[in-house]
């Protein structure tokens, strides 16, 4: 997993998410920053990184 990929689609979800002003969209975006967040999370455990409790607190 190329992580400063999932880092950088995470922060731009999270800005679209904060810039739009339609309430689906951004529910529907902090439902995909939540699966990425996750996705790093679960990557982070695999490698035993403490980083990963961090990104589990994510949206």
């Amino acid at each position: 997993m190329d992580l400063n990929s999932q880092y950088f689609r995470h922060q731009r979800t999270m800005m679209r998410a904060a810039a739009t002003g339609c309430a689906g969209q951004r529910r529907n975006l902090l439902g995909e920053a939540a699966e990425i967040a996750g996705s790093i999370a679960g990557h982070q455990h695999g490698l035993g990184a403490a980083a990963a409790a961090g990104w589990r607190l994510v949206a």
